[in-house]
């Protein structure tokens, strides 16, 4: 098993096993939210689990649990109560419980057969790895301080308690796993080290060196007789758990993450970084089989237990389940796109934006809700903003890597990097007439760009803290910006100089926006006030009490007539501006909401939240 270590201890609570109040049909999960017309990517992968029989699949993203039926292909639950994102999960050997944990210490067990939660239980420190034994009447959980905690899986009790095992830090561990029948805890290190601990004894054999480089993987295979470990040195090393020795070593391999055991324990898989995925005879070495469908990196690989079939789910969005007897797909459970960090819609309404936290940019067709295209955004720093340019032929990217870069929309072709913000380009905006960008940065500077020569036509240096907003005006004659030094500021395109200044926000600017018209601006600052300021004068025209969790997001609908806000607590509101009355309430995202935008005809509101997940909802008529 890959794990990286990267442990802190986040809760520091009393052990204890909470009862369960409330149920939620996990069914009505799988169903769009009241008033929502589709729902775009199913969330970010983060774990997937298969059932020993091949039956059923788990996959943990970042709006929930899918269980799915893998002898259908069907979606079964979503199960949607964790808070935070799952980090580890595993099934009982009869896979009637899923046990599925968060990293800050909170693990659920579920009823498989009808998704109901069974039991919710919240340990001292965070989780780094849970496991069932081989009876599944045990839970093992191994926490953020090196401890070991033994749980009833019936009742989520502790048993037993195992304190302070290993030390992840002084003893270098990049990677760990569990034996599910004694509970042994094996670690690889940074320096190409074994080490294998008795969590009864508390006492270590001695370490032996493995490998030339630090252990990307390591397993245990079903009985936990044979321990495997993979490193970037390309070897696979094989142990035998009974005396230490090394088996086998399969050497130049590239398939050294996510090692995986089949259930007899013939064969381990693991994977390339490029997402094909291996799997090799253990008795003679010999690579058996190759598979090959994936376009990025491998999150977890498992086999059913009738060797039937392996799973792999990647960041490329897709969980695929292969004939290991052919090496063919069988199916692929798509569209686990997730975590988008922006959108937008083109102006001709065909296609919506959106940026993963991973490498792929999803383009999306409004009118099927498929992706039509997939391109991969340069580097691997996350976009903080996108845009299609007014004329639909470029889309721009801000990035946490200080730059924008420029893409052709029909091939995702990479035209041009825009360097020249020192910080984090937050914001960036096409003019009208798509031949300019503004862009503002973390660095309070702003700057205009010319989308010809690809150069900085003015900087703009009047903001006193980060920029989080910057737009055009509909007629391209002024720049609007919102910075965390609580001011909206008008600048002239032309000249760059400061035409208002717009005073009364609480806290930093995050968003500001013109009406259609351009004679208003609108800015929120996760507050519950939305305010409304004169283009001409700079005279604040009113304020709209909002969202009393505190407004993130605003927009104005193509018409002028109404504000979308997004809000801290995951609601979408639509308000008359005339009256400051709110028309509708649209609750079904998770989390703090990132991004609004309204399809041009306005018929349509797309809406990103912290969950990843992307929402259309039908915009009432005035």
């Amino acid at each position: 098993m890959q794990k990286i270590i990267a442990i802190t201890t986040i809760l520091f609570l009393t052990s204890t096993l909470t009862p369960i109040t409330s149920a939620q049909d996990p069914k009505d999960s799988l169903e769009l939210p009241d008033g929502a017309v589709s729902r775009i990517g199913k969330g970010r992968i983060f774990g997937m689990q298969y059932t020993e029989d091949g039956t059923r699949l788990a996959v943990a993203t970042s709006m929930g649990i899918w269980l799915y039926d893998t002898i259908n292909f069907k979606e079964i639950y979503l199960l949607t109560k964790h808070k935070n994102v799952v980090r580890e999960m595993a099934f009982s050997p009869d896979g009637s419980i899923l046990a599925s944990a968060e990293i800050q210490g909170v693990i659920y067990l579920w009823d498989t057969d009808t998704g109901r939660l069974r039991k919710e239980i919240i340990t001292p420190n965070s989780v780094a790895e849970i496991t069932f034994n081989r009876r599944g009447e045990t839970l093992a959980v191994l926490d953020g301080d090196g401890s070991v905690h033994l749980l009833d899986s019936q009742t989520g009790v502790e048993t037993n308690r195992f304190e302070n095992i290993v030390d992840f830090r002084a003893a270098g561990v990049y990677s760990l796993d569990i034996s599910p029948t004694d509970f042994s805890l094996a670690t690889g290190s940074d320096s190409g080290q074994v080490i294998i601990y008795d969590v009864y004894t508390g006492e270590s054999k001695p370490k032996v060196k493995g490998h030339e480089e630090f252990i990307s993987s390591i397993s245990y295979n079903h009985d936990g007789s044979i321990l495997a470990s993979g490193s970037y040195d390309g070897s696979i090393s094989l142990w035998d758990m009974d005396t230490g020795e090394q088996i086998r070593k399969i050497e130049e391999v590239n398939s050294i993450s996510n090692l995986t055991f089949s259930s007899q324990g013939n064969l381990i898989a693991g994977n390339t970084l490029t997402g094909i995925i291996q799997l090799y005879d253990i008795n003679t070495g010999e690579l058996r089989k190759e598979l090959k469908g994936h376009t990025a990196r491998v999150i977890k690989i498992a086999f059913s237990s009738d060797l039937r079939t392996v799973a792999s789910a990647s960041v490329d969005g897709s969980i695929r389940i292969w004939s290991v007897a052919s090496g063919e797909q069988i199916h692929i459970f798509d569209g686990h796109y997730g975590q988008f960090t922006s959108l937008d819609i083109s102006a001709d309404g065909t296609t919506l934006v959106a940026p993963t936290k991973d490498l792929p940019v999803c383009l999306w067709n409004l009118e099927t809700t498929k992706v039509d295209k997939v391109f991969r955004k340069e580097g691997y720093f996350a976009v903080a903003d996108i845009t299609f340019s007014p004329s639909g032929e470029l889309i721009a990217t801000g990035s946490y890597g200080k730059y924008i870069v420029l893409w052709e929309r029909e091939t995702g072709t990479n035209l041009k990097r825009l360097d020249g913000h020192k910080d984090h380009t937050f914001s960036i905006a096409f003019s009208p007439d798509s031949k300019r960008i503004v862009s503002g940065s973390k660095d309070t500077k702003i700057f205009i760009w010319n989308t010809e020569t690809y150069e900085i036509e003015r900087k703009i240096e009047v903001h006193e803290s980060p920029i989080n907003s910057v737009t055009f005006s509909p007629d391209g004659m002024l720049i609007a910006s919102g910075s965390n030094d609580k001011t909206i500021r008008l600048f002239d395109v032309a000249t760059g100089e400061t035409i208002h200044v717009l005073d009364g926000h609480e806290n930093g600017v995050v968003e500001v926006n013109f009406s259609p018209d351009g004679t208003t601006i609108v800015g929120v600052d996760n507050t519950l006030n939305i305010y409304l300021w004169d283009v001409e004068t700079g005279v604040q025209k009113k304020i709209i009490i909002g969202n009393d969790s505190g407004e993130s997001r605003v927009i104005f609908s193509p018409d002028g007539k109404l504000l979308a806000t997004g809000g801290r607590n995951g609601e979408v509101h639509i308000t008359n501006v005339a009256s400051g009355e709110t028309l509708r309430k649209f609750v079904g995202h998770q989390s703090e909401i990132k991004k609004v935008e309204f399809t041009p005809d306005g018929t349509q509101l797309a809406s990103l939240s912290d969950d990843g997940v992307i929402y259309l909802w039908n915009t009432p008529a005035e």
